[in-house]
């Protein structure tokens, strides 16, 4: 069937007609700049990150950001967004799409000599006061920003994201610092300093934020978090089982889609697996977890858990071999005198 443009609808034309014009009009930079400005604070984009994935590369937004970064290999756009930022005049709807631009160009930023010395002065001057902005959407704003920045470290940053997950009343912004957070400590040695005094703190917040908005991108925060600290959470090591197993039970009993709850429960398993690992070293630690763990293990929906792994795999489970050939491996090894005595047991096996 022959592509129509008039069968398209219109929110899939907008990125293609800016892509176009982003290969095609490069010479007129201020004005397109403008352009972009203006389709960056379209409403809801600074919660971009809470809607479907899938959605978010059919909306224009997506297509800006290519637009400006393809502009920025022709012309200069810095003086543009900086008249914005330094305006008297400009509204917080204007400065929320500057610095979504800044966030956005921030790689071409620290890239180029004549931009990297002015970064940090930039950050202090015209990003770490809108931490201080009244609106929520623009803390959340200047949060985004400065992950993208993960490789320039300032103590001044570090110091205003634990602030923000600790002590602000809006989840999305605690949710933009808790992602600060993982990408400076995967990215420097010295946030990892920056926060261990505070990390009990920002561990249970975190859990808190975990069972509130079910969401799976943070519970790898967690074990990026778990990994990094395993000493200094040795002593929050069954609180924070427990927490994580509370939120595994809420999640099974919600009446959310299925798949978006498998993906979840799958994510607090796969950190409670983490924590595990972690503290195995430390034999009192793991005698606490077991009764969590056990608990966990008891919403298995059936009483045997190897059936019903043969029957997934009998049926499209081959895509999750890997994930299941450990369990395999320790029916045949940990007891194999027991295992041995089922004919139905090595005929599965022998079967799959």
């Amino acid at each position: 069937m022959l592509f129509c443009a008039e069968m398209a609808p219109i929110r899939i034309l907008q990125p293609l007609i800016i892509w176009w014009r982003s290969i095609t009009c490069c010479t007129t930079i201020p004005h397109d700049v403008r352009r972009a400005l203006n389709i960056l604070i379209l409403p809801g984009a600074v919660w971009s990150a809470w809607s479907d994935i899938f959605e978010d590369y059919a909306t224009p937004v997506v297509a800006a950001q290519s637009m400006l970064h393809s502009m920025c290999k022709k012309r200069k756009a810095m003086s543009t967004i900086m008249q914005v930022i330094t305006s008297p005049n400009a509204d917080n709807k204007q400065k929320d799409g500057a610095l979504h631009m800044i966030g956005t160009l921030a790689n071409v930023l620290l890239k180029k000599a004549q931009y990297r010395d002015q970064v940090e002065s930039m950050l202090t001057t015209y990003v770490f006061p809108e931490f201080q902005n009244p609106a929520g959407h623009m803390r959340a704003r200047a949060c985004w920003v400065l992950h993208y920045f993960c490789r320039l470290y300032l103590a001044e940053i570090m110091r205003l994201t634990t602030n923000a997950l600790l002590t602000d009343k809006e989840l999305p912004f605690k949710v933009e610092a808790v992602i600060d957070l993982q990408m400076f400590l995967s990215s420097q040695d010295e946030a990892t300093q920056s926060v261990e005094g505070q990390i009990k703190e920002i561990t249970k917040e975190l859990l808190t934020i975990i069972r509130e908005t079910e969401n799976e991108d943070l519970t790898n925060v967690m074990q990026k978090i778990v990994c990094t600290f395993t000493e200094q959470l040795l002593p929050v090591a069954t609180e924070i089982c427990q927490h994580l197993a509370t939120t595994f039970s809420q999640v099974l009993e919600s009446e959310e889609g299925s798949d978006e709850k498998a993906i979840t429960a799958m994510s607090l398993l796969n950190t409670i697996e983490t924590l595990l690992r972690e503290v195995e070293k430390h034999p009192d630690v793991l005698l606490n977890l077991h009764p969590i763990v056990i608990k966990v293990v008891g919403h298995m929906p059936r009483d045997v858990p190897e059936e019903l792994i043969y029957q997934v795999f009998k049926k499209d489970g081959i895509d999750f071999f890997i994930d299941i050939m450990p369990a395999l491996h320790n029916y045949v090894t940990v007891d194999t005198p027991a295992f041995l005595s089922n004919p139905n047991s090595l005929l599965a096996i022998l079967a799959g």
